[in-house]
């Protein structure tokens, strides 16, 4: 059997484990699965002659159908346990741990061993399969084990460089910028993305961008007045 169990970015980061409550078919602990009562008589099913299937024709095909009489089982008996009426299962709740390994990502599965449905005749019991779900980060994006972040900066801490915040998975972190940082220019912050299975992590890529200020504001446009004669009389000295 199947489940989808949502979790937080971090918590696909660093690893969790969740409690997952569900209901499952469970083998009878009285018949064992068997169905019948001790002492039973046993006989092949008449409606299906011990096949657990019957045929009925459908225009110029035969469809095939599970035998309603014996559940497909292919033999009927008397008396049928009282417990579970005859179908050797009962539903039961279930509760487990899902580990979540450090690094999940969304569409990862965890195999839960015996924790699916009863098998019949009492067999062993299936699988839980659970799919993973992570909800997105609202300031980073994974690609791989690498995080990629994009961070506003002042155009005066571009031009001066200096201490910028930027976001991590831990919370945040602080990045500091050269002089003449360009407008989409990427820095990496190693060991800041995502475990990997084996150990290590991958990096976080941040890319700046400058916020420009408005040019209504008046001691923005003098600056900005300034900036270009500064820059025009570099170029002139450079020529």
């Amino acid at each position: 059997m199947t489940q989808q169990r949502k979790l937080t970015f971090e918590q696909a980061l660093r690893g969790a484990v969740l409690e997952s409550r569900y209901q499952r078919e469970a083998v009878c602990p009285d018949c064992r699965g068997r169905r019948w009562a001790a002492g039973a008589s046993i006989e092949n099913c008449r409606s299906c002659n011990g096949r657990g299937v019957v045929e009925a024709p459908h225009g110029p095909w035969t469809v095939r159908r599970i035998c309603t009489a014996c559940d497909g089982e292919g033999d009927t008996g008397t008396p049928r346990c009282r417990t579970c009426r005859g179908r050797g299962r009962l539903p039961r709740a279930e509760r487990r741990e899902i580990r979540v390994a450090a690094g999940s990502a969304s569409g990862g599965r965890i195999v839960v061993p015996g924790g699916g449905q009863a098998g019949r005749r009492g067999g062993e019991a299936g699988d839980l399969v659970v799919t993973l779900k992570v909800h997105p980060h609202p300031l980073l994006e994974r690609r791989g084990r690498n995080l990629y972040a994009t961070v506003p900066i002042p155009l005066a801490r571009a031009i001066l460089g200096g201490p910028v915040h930027v976001p991590t998975a831990e919370g945040r972190s602080t990045l500091r910028l050269p002089p003449g940082t360009q407008c989409g220019q990427q820095f990496t912050l190693r060991g800041k993305g995502v475990p990997g299975p084996e150990g290590g992590r991958g990096d976080l890529l941040v890319t700046v961008s400058i916020a420009i200020p408005s040019g209504e504001e008046p001691r923005a446009r003098r600056a900005a007045q300034e900036l270009e004669k500064a820059a025009g009389e570099t170029a002139r000295e450079q020529r």
